[in-house]
């Protein structure tokens, strides 16, 4: 089961993470549709984010990024610069903290 979501030009397939057979009444049905969509963007971005943190290199993510929705990728995108963003300002803090000074 997938579904698709389109950007522009750009029409990007989704395969859903569980499949749904319509049962009971539409609303029913709708909304557990709604909930496994919602699963299956979460699981994107997850592996999306996973993917680019855990090698911490954007070069060896591009492959998986280019496998991922758009909203996804960019997304990971975002989380990789905040990583490293606060990873500099932690650092920056323990430096002040110990009176070190970073060498150039």
């Amino acid at each position: 089961m997938v579904f698709y979501s389109r950007m522009g030009k750009i029409q990007e397939k989704l395969k859903m993470v569980q499949t749904l057979a319509p049962k009971e009444n539409i609303e029913v049905w709708l909304l557990e549709l709604e909930d496994i969509m919602k699963q299956t963007v979460k699981k994107y971005s997850k592996d999306a984010a996973n993917s680019i943190i855990i090698d911490n290199r954007l070069e060896v993510a591009m492959d998986d990024y280019l496998r991922c929705p758009s909203q996804c990728a960019l997304m990971g995108m975002q989380m990789y610069w905040t990583y490293n963003c606060e990873a500099f300002i932690f650092t920056k803090f323990k430096m002040e903290q110990t009176g070190q000074k970073k060498s150039k």
